[in-house]
């Protein structure tokens, strides 16, 4: 199909079932209707962008794009997917979610048509997802859903998601690989003669030929700053400084050449070292920047220590100074420092949290 749209808006996607079966999520939506029952919740509704997605959407519909997810206190939930009915038949091959619905506009009327029809006329209705909602959708949430108790969901959504199952674990590691060997692609591409540039270009398309659904990538494109592409270059600097970030099955993880012993290796090292259950995000940060030269600290603050990870690169909690979030058992964390001075340096780490320190997660 010729589509109006002059960017790629997404690389592959599938429904891998054999790792993420029907059964998945239906025990994924068994937990979440737990948590409902318990704070009294007659029914949730989870909002999501279009496109850039916090990922709260496909944990329960597989799905890793926008639209609104209506669970109920028991039974299967209910999708409704944005515009027309243009992408249906695509995106019915994507979720286990038998009950979809296209909502070309005021989402909120049809979700408060469809309670009613269930025989949910008011009540208790949890709300994740307000931060996502433009304004105009927000307004219209506010008047059609105004007959309801609108709870806001979102912390204890949260800390439904926060410990990762074994599958989403493995997620993460095959989007750590891809990663990983986008990383070590354009490495070589830059040691073969490449640009930085080119080295990045490199490393996307061997991304998209993993598979990689979505990617994002920073070099050193003009001295030692991290920046994304913005064109062709034949700058060929006398460092490499790549980063690199995918997503499959809407799962995230990141790499970067990290050369052991640098300023940013150690920093991360430190945080790997102090992560665990019951320490905070800030103690983790701070032994970053208790290791880093002083002249690194800001570049490593800028750039940021990581935050969780999982449906989104950027999940509770974050890791900065002052952050007293615990960190919690079977939680994944995606650590990393860009170390600028001298000798500019970038390491990354992706950590599982338990109760006796955190363990790697290594490519397959």
């Amino acid at each position: 199909m010729i589509a109006m749209t002059p960017v790629l808006e997404r690389g592959y996607t599938w429904w891998d079932r054999s790792l993420f079966p029907r059964d998945e999520f239906e025990e994924r939506t068994r937990m979440v209707q737990k948590a409902m029952a318990e704070a009294g919740l007659d029914a949730l509704v989870i909002w999501s962008q279009s496109y850039h997605t916090t990922g709260q959407l496909a944990y329960l519909s597989g799905w890793p794009m926008g639209g609104a997810v209506l669970v109920r206190r028991e039974g299967e939930p209910t999708m409704f997917s944005p515009g027309g009915g243009r992408e249906q038949y695509f995106a019915r091959m994507q979720t286990w979610v038998e009950d979809m619905r296209s909502v070309p506009g005021r989402l909120g009327a049809v979700i408060a048509k469809t309670l009613a029809e269930d025989g949910v006329p008011g009540g208790r209705l949890g709300i994740v997802g307000y931060d996502q909602m433009s304004v105009g959708a927000y307004a219209e949430v506010v008047e059609s859903l105004s007959g309801y108790d609108r709870v806001d969901f979102a912390e204890t959504y949260a800390a439904v998601l926060a410990p990762k199952r074994p599958r989403e674990v493995l997620a993460v590691r095959n989007s750590l690989t891809i990663a990983a060997h986008a990383v070590e692609a354009g490495v070589a591409a830059w040691e073969a003669g490449a640009s930085n540039a080119e080295a990045l270009v490199e490393a996307e398309r061997i991304a998209r030929i993993e598979r990689a659904r979505d990617f994002r990538g920073l070099v050193n494109s003009k001295g030692t700053e991290l920046r994304p592409f913005e064109r062709v270059s034949e700058a060929r600097h006398d460092q490499l400084l790549l980063w690199i970030a995918i997503d499959q099955h809407g799962y995230w993880a990141e790499s970067a050449n990290g050369v052991a012993g640098t300023a940013a290796t150690k920093a991360v090292d430190a945080m790997v070292a102090t992560a665990r259950v019951g320490a905070t995000a800030g103690a983790v940060a701070e032994a970053a920047l208790a290791v880093l030269p002083e002249a690194a600290r800001d570049s490593a603050l800028s750039y940021g220590l990581g935050a969780g990870v999982g449906l989104s690169l950027d999940e509770a909690p974050v890791i900065e100074p002052g952050n007293d979030a615990l960190l919690v058992e079977g939680s994944l964390l995606s650590l990393k420092t860009y170390a600028k001075g001298a000798s500019a340096s970038i390491a990354t780490a992706t950590v599982k949290v338990g109760a006796e320190g955190a363990t790697r997660i290594v490519p397959n």
